[in-house]
């Protein structure tokens, strides 16, 4: 071989190590591309995903919350409605209860001005009755006794 074809064999070496070298760089950054590409892609995906599951996983969370807070109000309601009837029939029997007291406070009301007003009239008889006694008129010695004698059974003094 000639120091020609040698030389003509080395530079195609060289440029085809060059090609390859350029070609290797362009397919690197075409690859980088490609790379940076599907990465973008992949991590849009995993990020959609993500918000997909973490709504779904806060739905579930509120469905729980939302149904717990109905039995806790269930719960208290079925603790509550026995006081609440306890009270109701309190104050049914506090109402009945003032009615009878303000009619037997009535009642009395009337018995005790009736008493009064008997109280009254036994007093105006009984100061009939010393003026009858100490009347010159009605005194006589057989009438006095007698008179006497009806006062202090009925319980009165004379003078």
């Amino acid at each position: 071989m000639t120091p020609l074809a040698y030389f003509l064999i080395g530079l195609a070496f060289v440029l085809g190590l060059g090609v390859a070298l350029f070609v290797a760089r362009q397919a690197k950054a075409q690859l980088s591309e490609h790379f940076k590409s599907l990465s973008f892609d992949v991590l849009q995906s995993n990020s959609r995903t993500f918000i997909d599951l973490a709504k779904g996983e806060l739905e579930k969370a509120q469905l729980s919350v939302t149904g717990e807070l109905a039995q806790r109000q269930e719960a208290i309601k079925t603790l509550v409605e026995p006081l609440k009837q306890q009270l109701e029939t309190y104050q049914k029997r506090l109402q009945q209860s003032e009615t009878v007291q303000a009619s037997t406070l009535g009642e009395l009301k009337r018995q005790l001005e009736t008493l009064a007003l008997q109280s009254q009239s036994l007093a105006d008889e009984t100061q009939q009755f010393r003026m009858v006694l100490n009347s010159s008129q009605a005194r006589g010695r057989w009438g006095e006794e007698t008179l006497r004698r009806v006062v202090e059974a009925a319980g009165m003094s004379a003078h």
